[in-house]
């Protein structure tokens, strides 16, 4: 019920309900809602079904990378590369590699898919996380060589910069261990300070 008056499209009410049904039998995933939301429980519930809506509508366990991310997939801007010391994923995002004027027109569908491009790559990252007692959780290398000041206007890199952090923070809660900038320049620390 709750999804038929929260989901746009039909078929996305069976798959949020089929969603639902997954995520809730995931304990771990439940855990790392409640201390997202620092065990507050109507803000963790608040964010279950937020997960489910958005899980329903990007399907990322259901992506197709040569269909449904022509652009992104093919720049190789985001890497997995190997593991840290304590068995974390160590994970690459290459910014001269990341071009958000190729994904088309600024609007929606390039935002779309640059986020199935963060939701796939997320989600194919999770089998490979060696089991408990490793952390289950990401170390993440941005390689700022290359960085363009002029993405800091451009419709299409500010909102898929701001959907990582969203997808990071409220998709995929708990899982960042680490975010570790290099090859920073000053531009960047400039549009760093607006953006946070």
């Amino acid at each position: 019920e709750y999804y038929a008056k929260h989901v746009e499209d039909l078929e996305d009410v069976d798959e949020a309900v089929s969603e639902h049904n997954t995520i809730y039998n995931e304990f771990d995933y439940l855990i790392r809602l409640l201390e997202a939301r620092r065990f507050v429980i109507p803000h963790a519930r608040e964010m279950f079904f937020e997960n489910v809506i958005w899980r329903a509508k990007y399907k990322p366990t259901k992506i197709d990378p040569e269909q449904d991310l022509p652009v992104a997939f093919l720049s190789g801007a985001f890497r997995m590369c190997g593991f840290a010391k304590e068995g974390c994923i160590i994970a690459n995002y290459k910014d001269y590699l990341w071009e958000p004027d190729a994904y088309g027109a600024a609007g929606d569908e390039a935002v779309d898919e640059y986020i199935r491009y963060l939701a796939f790559m997320l989600e194919n990252g999770k089998p490979l996380m060696p089991p408990k007692p490793v952390p289950q959780q990401f170390y993440m290398i941005f390689d700022l060589t290359g960085f363009r000041a002029s993405n800091i206007l451009n419709y299409n890199a500010r909102h898929m910069v701001a959907n990582l952090i969203y997808i990071a923070q409220t998709q995929y809660p708990e899982r960042l261990r680490k975010a570790i900038v290099v090859n920073a320049p000053f531009a960047y620390w400039a549009a760093w300070s607006l953006i946070k």
